[in-house]
């Protein structure tokens, strides 16, 4: 299921300045911030962190995880025996950085602990006043229906700014400008959910403000008929720094039934628990959505259910790497032709934090390129993006 003429993921090394840079600047960074928040982790766990900065800020050889009995750890082996003797400066992007965060799962002894070493700063965003302020305005969104979910859509783009492994695309902030939507697919969205109301999926990226935003969407989505069902996928373990796993949705869920976030806030939580009671919301999680593999090679016990869903909204940005193959398809590339072949009516909901984009209007790449040369990794412009067979 591999598209027509794909051009080959991206690589670590030269090839392409920004992986290169994230791999020996970002992601060191990264673990460093991780020892810095998590004072308590025990000493074996820190010198293994400390370890990993090091192979991975020299570009040494890349390192397989210690054991491999779980059915998802051999998966992880799997990966890794088909790339050996690669360095963390010349392997596949999406691969080092996958796996590079499974390596500090490893480190911390998660599986076993349950010590996410990314909670204290998940939970600093949910005590931020951006966030209390970004939730309140999306929990006051009204109008008509259709005005309405068209709003919360966008609120939901913008809501990928605040991410918490990136701090170029939280500087953006919700502040948007007119040409900041490259690709605006909402109407399209709107009506296919209009004439096949059944079964909607999201994929979740970041937790946080993001989440939040992606919950009151999936509020909207029930309550106002959108849907019959919605099922939220969140990642099989912490990852990507803030991404989302099943305890960040309970946490925030309980937190807003509480009434940490206020009264409208808690009304919110109520209808949630209330549509998780009932059925009509679930929560799932799966290792393919923190593996290296890609959108064709979706395994088949989730590839059936969101064939035969009526929607699949995907969230962020390595997301939206994994559905284009984390490749540098020319920017005009018809976004059908790079997924159609995997049979999902997906929509693509990210700002762009990273080179692979496609389906833009030809020469746009261009003239973005000449007024902002940072434009696809600095988190400012934004798409939604459908194909809807």
């Amino acid at each position: 299921m591999i598209p027509i003429d794909f051009p080959g993921q991206i690589r670590t090394d030269e090839s392409n300045p920004f992986a290169n840079h994230t791999m020996r600047v970002r992601v060191p960074d990264i673990i460093q911030q991780t020892l810095d928040v998590n004072p308590a982790l025990p000493m074996e766990s820190r010198s293994a962190l400390a370890a990993l900065k090091i192979e991975v800020a020299t570009g040494a050889a890349i390192q397989p995880l210690v054991r491999a009995a779980s059915e998802e750890e051999r998966a992880w082996q799997a990966a890794y025996a088909r790339r050996a003797g690669e360095t963390w400066h010349s392997t596949d992007w999406f691969f080092a950085e996958t796996f590079v965060y499974r390596r500090i799962i490893e480190a911390v002894d998660y599986f076993s602990t349950r010590t996410d070493p990314f909670l204290p700063i998940k939970r600093h965003d949910y005590s931020s006043t951006q966030h209390q302020s970004l939730f309140d305005a999306a929990l006051a969104v009204a109008g008509k229906r259709d005005e309405r979910l068209h709003s919360l859509i966008a609120k939901d783009l913008w809501g990928n700014r605040v991410d918490l492994s990136y701090a170029e695309s939280r500087t953006h902030g919700m502040a948007t400008a007119d040409d900041d939507l490259l690709v605006d697919d909402r109407s399209a969205i709107l009506r296919r959910l209009k004439d096949r109301t059944g079964t909607v999926h999201v994929i979740a990226d970041n937790a946080g403000t993001e989440l939040t935003l992606d919950l009151v969407l999936i509020d909207a989505l029930l309550s106002d008929g959108w849907a019959d069902q919605v099922i939220l996928h969140v990642k099989f373990h912490p990852t990507f720094v803030s991404d989302a796993i099943a305890d960040d949705v309970a946490w925030f869920l309980d937190a807003c039934m509480q009434g940490a976030f206020g009264d409208a806030a808690r009304a919110h939580g109520l209808r949630l628990k209330s549509h998780l009671d009932s059925g009509r919301l679930s929560l799932t999680l799966d290792a393919y959505w923190n593996s290296p593999d890609l959108w064709w090679q979706m395994p088949a016990h989730l590839l059936a259910p969101l064939r035969a869903a009526s929607l699949v909204f995907v969230k962020g940005d390595a997301n939206y790497r994994r559905v284009v193959g984390d490749a540098l398809w020319p920017a005009d590339t018809p976004f059908e032709q790079v997924v159609a072949n995997v049979g999902i009516s997906v929509a693509c909901i990210r700002t762009s934090k990273s080179d692979p984009v496609v389906g833009l209007p030809a020469g746009l790449s261009d003239v973005l390129q000449s007024l902002e040369p940072r434009w696809r990794w600095s988190g400012r412009r934004g798409l939604i993006q459908a194909f809807l067979p």
